[in-house]
């Protein structure tokens, strides 16, 4: 009986350190998607509001007649931005993504996703090598027809505010569906037993920058109005 009596012992201490060694890889899975998405999203809401609107504001004063703006911005080469690329940001092991997953496959999916939406560089390349083959000499470009430079400013308008949308999609995406999941999640009773004050903590400071950057994140609304607007409102 004592053999008995201590093997199940052994049994029920192998389960408990399971149970928290488990519980804590959830925490650290979810403590860093929450860290990635406070970096990821700051990151896109200051070249939101120092690089692309500005720029956006500059294209149509040009666009409008601002012919010293014009040239000033061509002889300072400040139609050629974003030179850096997105940050790069590694996944979950697949040990944690799965005891997650098991919870909630939707977070893992949400995760995934907002890690493509900013990895994805189409436009950021597109905008430079339109710039680099249109916008990088002063006297080429002023030699052509009002026209003609009308149309290369306005498709270059055109990849600005394609940019400014995609940043729009993410921080409509990580404010309004990935953080409310992240914060459900951390709030269950399963982790009643665990420290989660450095996970709240981040989902804090992601809603302090949605204060911050409150007149550069859309309304909650945002993916209906892109829904119904533009086609798929006309079909």
């Amino acid at each position: 009986m004592a053999t008995v009596g201590a093997s199940f012992t052994v049994l029920i201490v192998q389960a408990l350190n399971q149970y928290r060694r488990e519980h804590r890889q959830r925490l650290y899975a979810v403590g860093y998607m929450a860290d990635v998405l406070s970096k990821l999203v700051q990151s896109e809401l200051l070249i939101q509001k120092h690089t692309i609107g500005p720029h956006i504001e500059a294209a149509k004063r040009i666009l409008s007649g601002d012919n010293q703006l014009l040239e000033l911005t061509l002889d300072t080469d400040e139609f050629d931005i974003l030179a850096a690329g997105p940050l790069t940001f590694i996944g979950l092991p697949d040990d944690h993504k799965l005891l997650v997953g098991y919870d909630n496959i939707q977070i893992v999916q949400a995760f995934d996703t907002l890690l493509y939406m900013h990895a994805d560089d189409t436009n950021r390349l597109a905008l430079r090598s339109f710039a680099a083959e249109n916008l990088k000499s002063k006297r080429q470009f002023l030699e052509l027809t009002r026209e003609h430079q009308n149309d290369i400013l306005n498709t270059y308008w055109d990849y600005l505010r394609s940019l400014e949308h995609e940043g729009k999609r993410l921080a409509a995406f990580a404010f309004y569906i990935f953080a409310p999941m992240l914060r459900t999640y951390i709030g269950a009773r399963k982790f009643a037993l665990f420290s989660t004050k450095s996970v709240l903590e981040t989902l804090d400071r992601i809603e302090g920058l949605h204060r911050q950057y409150q007149n550069f994140v859309p309304s909650q609304n945002f993916f209906k109005q892109t829904l119904d607007g533009g086609i798929q409102g006309a079909l």
